[in-house]
Order: structure tokens, then C-alpha cells, then sequence
């Protein structure tokens, strides 16, 4: 029998082995003719014209105010945001549901199919809005999708409530104290932003230039992330640590109970509210929780303030309406000045995603980036220009070059399933300028006996570009005086170390060289930049490979180079 049992487990196990790998293949299957699809659906449009459709539909969904929603929020899920609700729930929807990636592969597939249909998770009021750009929508799978999508993100709520009630619970019973701490709590972080070592050690990462930014908040005891399985470091002896939620957890009874009546009330309302029409009450209780938690949460248990770098751009969650009303910050950052689009190709923009920004404050890097700002959310916001904004972690150091080195900075051109999708008419940031960019800096410096250093923006992988991956394999055998940088080390360690900077046009590099008293330079080999463009912040923008040539000879690098 025993010997029955084991055979009868081995047989299970290699026939679910078997399934698994046969639903993977035709799940790749299935992707692998969906990407053909958007290829195809890509090609259509560009070929009749009708990309120049993809910005004035995605600029109308984000100032286009949801009227089917108008004056029926409740404040029982909105609190705080109620006044603001409509913007909040717009905001939402286009960071998710109406993002680059995901819209954008649906409009591509409909023109790469027979009927021509759109199919999404989008609610009426933006199916009208579509069919007037001209792509027709296929809407009762559409309906059904975006209700299908809404009850997820309700079950999602759900769960997040039950999450912090039990969390909660359990801290009570094991009469786990209040946290008695100042704090900063640092939103949208990922790994390579956080630094891994636990010592003092220097640094270019946000953490540290905060600590070093002389309007911070003083007196702080502990700086907060969300990423809570990290383990906790120090920089300028304040501790550094990961959690769950962005403010701790209940531990009086009192508040908890009150979360609770919340909770069940709102889940009910959401629930009844799904089925006649109200669909965002639903939509937004996952974000509702976290509110929930800042509101009953005692006063002195909130960070004093909660920093939101632009990889969020203008998803404002609901809690910071609950923070700023018991007095917490909320600020907005910049960690890179390369928001803007280039003035020769004003219609790759992806500005439709800034206008419907509100954030209570803006750090910007200089006045440029400060007009940028104000040209995006009006005369009336608040904006401070502090420099340059460290971000992410010297958790790979940087080895001693020799003093007639020349930094290197490009731009990662994504591969073209990717690239249709997030910047749909943009013609520059593809492969064959990158590789010029590259070749005619590695050419010019070479040839005055000069060193480069050359970093990638990120480390490779399958999004990015094939013929990129090739070419910057071969790198160290064509020019044996070019090192390759690790692409997770910093920018800030390596322009110190180098006595000049050139960089693909607008990266943050050249700011930060010219920041630090380098030479610094945007290179454009194809001419297609003007140079007044104010993308630059007005930093030189060199045209053609003869300029750059003329330029690298002008340095006045240290020691004989020729």
C-alpha cells in the first residue's frame, strides 16, 4: 500500500509538472501573438497617420473630469479628499487603468485585428471618450472587463483591511507599545534606492540628501521606506528602516474599534454601491483603508513628513489628505530633470500625465524645472529649487580611472514591443542614435589618447533593445580605452572621478557635472535638437560628430593626452 501511495504521488507530480509546462507554452503562445498584434496594430497607425491620435487621447483622459461620478462621493471612503475626489479618482485611473502600457497595447491590437474593437478595463465615460478619437470599442466586454477589474480592486480593499485590523489586534494583545519616533516616510523606493550596507559609508542616495538638505525636518529619529523586507542601515547615525504601512499600526483598542465600524461600513458601501452604477467607491477602497489608518491613527504616530518622487507623477494617494490635515508635509521631488520632451518633437510629450498634479510642494532642481512645474499645475504652487536631488544607492563602488577620463552617459533605448507602447511617436531614443552617440564619443576620445567611462542608465535586460545588447557587448573590444561602469553604481561617484561629461541628450548627468564643476556637455549626432531647446536648462548642446571632436580637444584634461 505504502509503495501504492508513493507511485501514485511521483505520477501526480510528473503529470502536474507536464500541465504546468503545457499552460506555460500556451501562454506564450498566446503573448507571443498578442505582441504580433500590437506590432501590427502599431504599424497601421503609424503608416496612416493615426499615432497623431495616441497624446490628444491620453491628454483628454487626464483633464476630461468624470461627470457620471459628479457630487455623489462619500465621505465615509473619501474623508479628507472629499472635496477633491473626482481628481483623486481620475488620477487613479489613469496611472493604472489608463497608463502607456496597458492602453496603448489595447488601441494597437484592435487596429491589428479584423473588427478593429477595443478591448479594456475602462468604464463608459472613457469608451465615449475613445470612440471620439476614432477607435471603436467593443463594450459590453468592455463593461464586463472593467467590472470584473473594480470588484478585484474591492477584494483588494477588503484584504487590506483585514490586513491592518489583524495587525493591529495582534500588537494590542501582545501590548506592543506606541512608536515613540520621529520620522520621514519615503514612498515608491525601490532596492537599488535603498542602501544595503549597514554602516555610515558615503553615499549619493536619497536618504543622505535629505539628512544633508539644510530645510529638512529636524530632529528626526528614524527615516522610514516601504521596502519592509530590507534590512535596516544608518546614514549620518539616523537609522534607516523598511515597513509595511506608512504609519504604524493601532496599539489602543480605541482606535482600532473605530477602524473597525469604519471598515464594516465602508466595505458594505462599497459592496451595494458596485451593483447600481457607483463603481469608484470600489474602485478606491484599497487606497480608502490606508486613509482610514492615518485618520485614527493618534497624531504624533505620523511621519512629520512623506516625500513622493516623479515615478508616481500625479497618483496622489488618499492618505496624504488625511496626513496633511493633522499637519505632515507632503512633498513631491524630483530626482531627474529629464521630464520634458524635446522641443523638435513637441508631439512625443508625455506631459498629459502632469496636468493633473496637486501635490502641496514641489523640490525642483533649478528655475527651469521650477517653470516646467508651474507651466504644468499653475502660478499657484509651492516650489522650492534645491539643486540636485540625489536618488539612488552607491551600493556598487566605483574603482580609482586615470585623470584624463571622460564620463559617458546614455539613454537605454527599449526594445521596439516596448518602445511602441510608452512613447509612441518618439524617433530619437531609438537604437541607431544611442549607438551613434556611443560610437562618436568613444571615437573623439580615443583619438586625443584620452579614457572613457561609459555607464548605462540601468542594467540590461529583455526590455531593453537587442541591437543596444550587442553593441554594448562589443564595447570592450573595439575600444580598448573605454571601461564599462556597473550600471547600479552612481552617477555622482563616477563624474567625481572623471574630469569631463558627455551625455545623450537630457539625462541629468550633464546638470550634475556641470553641479560639480566639470565640463559638461549634451551630444547630439543627429541634429534633429535645437539648441535653445530648454529641455537643456541650459546646459551646451553640441550637433554632430565634428563639434564633439572640436569640444573633447578644447579640455583642458590633466596630464599629456596625444
Amino acid at each position: 500500500m505504502q509503495h501504492f501511495v508513493v507511485m501514485t504521488n511521483c505520477v501526480c507530480k510528473i503529470l502536474l509538472a507536464k500541465c504546468t509546462r503545457s499552460a506555460k507554452v500556451v501562454l506564450s503562445h498566446q503573448n507571443y501573438r498578442r505582441i504580433l498584434g500590437i506590432l501590427r496594430g502599431y504599424r497601421h497607425l503609424k503608416a496612416s497617420n493615426g499615432l497623431d491620435r495616441i497624446i490628444p487621447l491620453h491628454r483628454a483622459l487626464t483633464i476630461t473630469k468624470i461627470g457620471s461620478c459628479k457630487d455623489v462621493y462619500s465621505k465615509l471612503i473619501f474623508g479628507a479628499s472629499t472635496n477633491t475626489a473626482e481628481l483623486a479618482i481620475r488620477q487613479w485611473m489613469k496611472m493604472r487603468a489608463g497608463n502607456n502600457s496597458t492602453l496603448n497595447s489595447a488601441l494597437y491590437y484592435s487596429q491589428g485585428r479584423t473588427r478593429g474593437l477595443v478591448v479594456h478595463h475602462i468604464p463608459t465615460v472613457w469608451q465615449a471618450i475613445i470612440r471620439e478619437y476614432g477607435f471603436p470599442v467593443a463594450v459590453v466586454k468592455s463593461n464586463l472587463m472593467w467590472f470584473g477589474y473594480v470588484f478585484i480592486h474591492m477584494c483588494s480593499g477588503i484584504f487590506n483591511f483585514v490586513k491592518i485590523a489583524g495587525g493591529s489586534a495582534s500588537q494590542i494583545f501582545r501590548k506592543i507599545g506606541p512608536f515613540h519616533g520621529r520620522y520621514v516616510y519615503f514612498d515608491d523606493l525601490s532596492d537599488s534606492q535603498i542602501p544595503h550596507s549597514g554602516t555610515d559609508s558615503q553615499s549619493f542616495d536619497i536618504f543622505s540628501w535629505y539628512l544633508n538638505w539644510p530645510e529638512r525636518v529636524p530632529n528626526l529619529t528614524v527615516l522610514v521606506h516601504g521596502r519592509h523586507k530590507l534590512s535596516s542601515c544608518t546614514r549620518n547615525g539616523t537609522p534607516i528602516l523598511g515597513t509595511i504601512w506608512p504609519v504604524p499600526l493601532f496599539t489602543e483598542p480605541r482606535a482600532l474599534v473605530q477602524f473597525l465600524a469604519w471598515g464594516f461600513a465602508a466595505i458594505s458601501l462599497s459592496f451595494l454601491d458596485l451593483f447600481r452604477g457607483r463603481w469608484w467607491h470600489a474602485l478606491m477602497l484599497r487606497d480608502a483603508t490606508v486613509a482610514a489608518l492615518v485618520r485614527f491613527q493618534s497624531p504624533d504616530q505620523l511621519g512629520r513628513e512623506y516625500m513622493f518622487n516623479q515615478s508616481r507623477v500625479c497618483n496622489r494617494p488618499l492618505y496624504t489628505y488625511e496626513a496633511e490635515q493633522r499637519g505632515s508635509q507632503i512633498t513631491f521631488y524630483f530626482y531627474s530633470i529629464n521630464s520634458e520632451a524635446i522641443h523638435q518633437n513637441p508631439t512625443a510629450s508625455t506631459h498629459f500625465d502632469w496636468l493633473s498634479m496637486n501635490w502641496p510642494r514641489y523640490l525642483v532642481w533649478d528655475s527651469y524645472q521650477a517653470d516646467f512645474v508651474k507651466s504644468m499645475v499653475g502660478d499657484g504652487a509651492m516650489i522650492k529649487i534645491v539643486g540636485s536631488i540625489w536618488f539612488a544607492a552607491d551600493n556598487i563602488e566605483v574603482l580609482a580611472l586615470p585623470k584624463t577620463t571622460i564620463a559617458i552617459f546614455d539613454i537605454v533605448p527599449a526594445r521596439a514591443s516596448i518602445h511602441c507602447l510608452l512613447v509612441p511617436q518618439d524617433i530619437y531614443y531609438i537604437p541607431s542614435t544611442t549607438t551613434q552617440f556611443l560610437t562618436d564619443s568613444f571615437d573623439c576620445i580615443t583619438a586625443i589618447g584620452a579614457s572613457g567611462a561609459f555607464k548605462s542608465k540601468r542594467q540590461l535586460n529583455y526590455r531593453n533593445h537587442p541591437q543596444y545588447i550587442r553593441f554594448v557587448e562589443k564595447i570592450s573590444d573595439e575600444w580598448d580605452k573605454i571601461v564599462t561602469i556597473d550600471p547600479n553604481s552612481s552617477a555622482y561617484s563616477l563624474i567625481e572621478k572623471c574630469s569631463a561629461v558627455i551625455s545623450m541628450p537630457f539625462t541629468s548627468t550633464a546638470y550634475i557635472a556641470r553641479e560639480l564643476g566639470k565640463p559638461s556637455c549634451f551630444y547630439d549626432p543627429t541634429g534633429m535638437i535645437q539648441r535653445d531647446d530648454r529641455a537643456a536648462h541650459g546646459i551646451l548642446i553640441i550637433s554632430g560628430r565634428e563639434e564633439l571632436q572640436t569640444w573633447i580637444g578644447s579640455l583642458e584634461l590633466p596630464g599629456p593626452t596625444r
